[in-house]
């Protein structure tokens, strides 16, 4: 795993860079940004994310980076992602138009890549789970150190994976409820890649989001790496040149 301590340092993929900064903008409903308690079978994955989701002034990061599409077009985009459930994406849109989500209502969605960025980048990743437990929703162990099956492949020594699978409701996708299986890496307790069917489209769609290139950042642990796969063909990957958390803004940021 990369570590990125606070301040600049290289990174490997397309020479990207992290810094750690504090943000400047204070917001007023610091009461709920930071998760107080998760389930106990999810104990070890949230605690490998650092204390970015329990102390105040982390609630916000902020992704700047290129997004590349599979048909070879690229941007360069920021994204900032602040709990309990809040999401802008600046640079996708032409004349400076957004994306976001202010946990009530979604603003800029043209299409259904729109929608997947906003589901990428806020509920598949392990901010999502944490995100629905916070509405009661029930998360289940699936697997522990799972694999490939020992009898067709006896010489595996690859991952293993701690598995979960939780249902969930996208709300900015007219409310419907999702079914997803996130796969943990046994080692590390971080998010390799989150799987589920797009049941809103016919056919439905096989959808894979995958986490890469984790790195620490101030004791809290990012993915500078995020790609989503439909029906196993790419869609977009994400490179993250600098990852910025710091203090949350007004909910008004994200509307």
């Amino acid at each position: 795993m990369i570590d990125r301590r606070v301040g600049i340092l290289a990174v490997s993929l397309l020479g990207a860079v992290v810094a750690a900064a504090i943000g400047q903008d204070n917001f007023d409903i610091s009461a709920k940004s930071s998760v107080r308690s998760v389930p106990g079978i999810f104990q070890a994955p949230f605690s490998a994310l650092g204390n970015r989701l329990k102390v105040k002034y982390k609630e916000r990061t902020v992704f700047r980076g290129q997004l590349f599409h599979a048909d070879g077009r690229s941007s360069s985009i920021q994204v900032t992602q602040q709990v309990p459930h809040f999401i802008r994406i600046e640079g996708v849109k032409a004349g400076g138009r957004m994306i976001a989500y202010d946990g009530r209502s979604a603003k800029g969605l043209a299409d259904r890549t729109d929608a997947a960025l906003l589901e990428t980048f806020l509920l598949d990743m392990p901010d999502g789970i944490v995100i629905a437990l916070q509405k009661s929703t029930e998360l289940r162990l699936m697997g522990i150190d799972s694999g490939p099956d020992p009898d067709r492949y006896p010489d595996y020594d690859g991952p293993r994976y701690d598995v979960y699978s939780l249902s969930t409701q996208v709300d900015f996708r007219n409310g419907v409820w999702r079914h997803k299986l996130y796969y943990f890496d046994t080692k590390t307790k971080l998010l390799h890649k989150t799987e589920y069917k797009d049941q809103s489209v016919s056919p439905p769609v096989a959808v894979e989001s995958h986490y890469s290139m984790w790195g620490s950042i101030d004791g809290s642990s990012y993915p500078a790496q995020i790609s989503r796969y439909e029906n196993g063909s790419l869609v977009f990957t994400f490179i993250a040149e600098e990852i910025e958390p710091g203090a949350g803004v007004a909910e008004s940021h994200y509307r």
